[in-house]
């Protein structure tokens, strides 16, 4: 259980005696001995009045070594920093952990370390063991010190008066007396010289070797005649010899032979689950399967209904073998129950009571550890144990606190899964190289790829596709030349096939069936390159708020025309699930009255917010970085950043310049590329759709907002 802990340390220790536990006629030797000492606090004063739990141990030197003694839990009472204890008061002291030639203690406060250990001295009930601390009895018991009646029970009164003498147990024993219990006729109720002879004549024994003959021994087998008649008539249960030539019949071998000389046959067959033996364990049809509950699951403090986890256990086969790890913390393991109920069950398995001390538990139930009660194999050996598995567990104890210390919520955590091994037979596993002389032929394969079967090639009658875990591609890699193909963003089409140049490829970020395909403009050069378009955006084009996918690929790179847009959907799984991301503001075509022409590009670097086209994006939860560059060259024409999310309706949108210079509409970057109208302290624009659904671009170019001009702003991500 947990403590406030108390830096402390000790201004003393008296320890009373060492304590020696015996059977005495007298009183009793306690099993206990005093302590007494001062705690200080760190500041040197006495540590606050209250209690305290600590730990006492017994070593046998003043350093190093293990403890032949400890007293854990213990609670002492501390005022004006003093205290006193019963060593032993909760786990006894004995003679046997106090023989050491030295013993010092040492005490723990809560989880400090332990304090500078102190000597034992002696107790006023240890000092008179010394006494007998030399003794050697090595002849000091006399015969006189013997009382004659002692061995009575053993012997006869007339035998005992010959031992029981003094002069006599001086020599242990007279020869004379011996006699007594060496006479040939005490020996007689046991066995006579004559009917030994019954057994065996020494004669007759020679005979073996020249004749074979056991006549003269009683039921004397005939063990010469096997050689000629390959009888044991002469036997009792005498086993037979198999018929040579026999067999076991069809699809049937010889696997030994049974006691009464038959064969015993089995099927000429391999089991279904030796094909790991047979192959050097190269191949498998064996698999073990599992799934977790949840990570790190907590662990309500004296809650003794218990905290429930569950998960769903899916269709892998009937199970071989069957078991639950479980591993967890709490400040005592000892108070803690687990349950486990299965699909089905009305009645749980009881995997855990509460049997092992400590602060943490580690176990594989039913793989090593038993359960307390319930009998899994039994239940589910060569069944499907699919559906939902429950896990309980009960804090049957809460946290004992100081006075006044409110009670704790949680007390530890954990984490469970459930386990099967399988026998497919739909699957093997090949876990050499496989080397093949022939073809190899590979099938059709119509299920979605999933990070289940990744890795997994088909043929689809005109090409290989092989499944990365999210979608098939061509074996040359996802080309995105066709649906077939597609990659999983242009970010990743770029780095597998850096060669690529700009333009329309099929992408499918979501994976699974090919049907989610669709086509998008890449470019490969612009700021490392790997961009996907996902809007096409210009003033009052009628698509403001709509998350859903608008136009087709055609319309991306045409001049205004029809509006165009990917989906919220997917532009999310282009941006991924951490939701990071660089988006990239671009035109197509200038606004003349601004620009002669050579117009920029920004990049908005590391953006961090959920992304919709319902509504405005919210600022970035991280920080950001954007650069201006000269389309014509992709010169930097301005460094800094923007508070972004604040502003606008759709999209991201940024004004405010919170780092770098102000670019003014040109007037504060490196290169100007504007024609000078309207340059201003406010010209720091970027807006993919303002409450007008007007758009910016307006850093070192001077104010590229579309209005009625044949201009496109688009916005692209990676």
């Amino acid at each position: 259980m947990r403590l406030n802990r108390v830096s402390a340390g000790w201004a003393r220790t008296l320890v009373a005696s060492s304590l020696v536990v015996a059977s005495a006629a007298g009183a009793a030797v306690p099993a206990t001995t005093p302590i007494e000492g001062v705690l200080l606090s760190s500041g040197g004063g006495p540590a606050a009045d209250g209690n305290y739990t600590i730990t006492v141990a017994i070593y046998g030197a003043e350093t190093g070594g293990s403890a032949v003694w400890t007293e854990s839990g213990v609670t002492i009472a501390a005022k004006g920093g003093q205290f006193s204890y019963q060593l032993g008061a909760k786990t006894p002291l004995s003679s046997a952990v106090l023989n050491l030639p030295a013993a010092w203690v040492g005490i723990q406060i809560g989880t400090d370390p332990e304090l500078p250990r102190k000597p034992m001295g002696a107790s006023p009930y240890a000092l008179r063991t010394a006494v007998a601390e030399a003794l050697e009895c090595s002849g000091c018991l006399k015969a006189g010190n013997l009382d004659a009646g002692v061995l009575q029970p053993y012997a006869k009164s007339a035998d005992l008066g010959a031992y029981a003498k003094t002069a006599d147990l001086s020599a242990y024993a007279k020869a004379s007396d011996l006699t007594a219990y060496a006479k040939k006729t005490d020996l007689s109720s046991y066995a006579t010289v004559v009917a030994l002879a019954d057994y065996v004549k020494a004669s007759s024994l020679a005979k073996v070797a020249g004749t074979g003959s056991y006549a003269d021994l009683k039921d004397a087998p005939t063990l010469h005649k096997v050689a000629t008649t390959g009888s044991y008539a002469d036997l009792t249960n005498q086993p037979k010899l198999p018929v040579l030539g026999a067999s076991c019949g069809t699809n049937l071998v010889l696997k030994g032979i049974k006691a009464d000389g038959s064969y015993e046959c089995v099927s000429a067959g391999i089991g279904p689950d030796l094909i790991n033996e047979i192959s050097n364990d190269l191949i498998w049809n064996q698999f073990v399967d599992s799934k977790a509950g949840t990570t790190d699951a907590q662990i309500k403090d004296g809650f003794s209904a218990g905290v429930v986890d569950s998960l769903a256990f899916p269709d892998v086969g009937l199970a071989e073998k069957i078991w639950v790890e479980f591993s967890g913390l709490n400040s005592d393991m000892s108070k803690v129950v687990i349950e486990l109920f299965g699909p089905g069950m009305s009645s749980p398995y009881v995997l855990y009571n509460g049997s092992k001390t400590g602060t943490a538990l580690v176990a594989k139930f039913n793989g090593g550890d038993a359960l307390v009660s319930g009998d899994m194999n039994k239940d589910w050996l060569n069944k499907n144990i699919k559906g939902n598995w429950s896990i309980t567990v009960k804090d049957t104890a809460a946290i004992s606190v100081p006075p006044g210390t409110p009670p704790f919520v949680y007390d530890g955590k954990f984490n469970w899964s459930v386990n099967i091994q399988t026998l497919s037979s739909k699957k093997i596993q090949i876990k050499g190289n496989l080397l093949v002389d022939g073809g190899i032929k590979v099938g059709a394969d119509t299920s979605p790829c999933t990070a289940a079967n990744a890795g997994t090639i088909r043929w689809t009658g005109t090409a290989f596709l092989g499944c990365n875990g999210k979608i098939w591609t061509g074996l040359q890699g996802a080309d995105g030349s066709s649906a077939g193909s597609a990659a999983e963003s242009c970010k990743t089409l770029h780095k597998e096939f850096p060669n690529l140049g700009d333009g329309i490829y099929w992408l499918n970020p979501s994976g699974g069936s090919n049907a989610n395909a669709f086509q998008a403009p890449c470019n490969m050069t612009r700021d490392g390159g790997g961009w996907t378009m996902g809007v096409k955006m210009w003033y009052q084009n009628g698509m403001n708020g709509n998350t859903g996918a608008v136009g087709s690929v055609g319309d991306a790179l045409a001049l205004k025309g029809n509006a165009w847009k990917l989906s919220d959907d997917q532009i999310k799984a282009i941006i991924g699930t951490d939701n990071n991301f660089d988006v990239m503001f671009d035109q197509a075509n200038y606004n003349s009255y601004y620009s002669s022409g050579n117009y920029e590009y920004i990049v908005l670097s590391n953006y961090t917010a959920v992304w919709t086209w319902g509504g405005k994006v919210g600022a970035s939860t991280t920080t950001t970085a954007a650069k201006s560059y000269r389309i014509s060259d992709n010169a930097v024409a301005w460094t800094g950043n923007f508070q972004c999310g604040d502003v606008g309706g759709w999209g991201i949108n940024c004004y405010t310049v919170t780092a770098g210079p102000n670019p003014k509409g040109g007037g504060g970057c490196a290169i100007n590329m504007g024609n000078g109208n309207g340059v201003n302290d406010g010209h720091h624009h970027l807006y993919m759709a303002e409450t007008n659904s007007d758009t910016y671009i307006y850093i070192c170019n001077g104010a590229q907002h579309t209005s009625s001009y044949n201009l496109n702003h688009r916005y692209w991500f990676r």
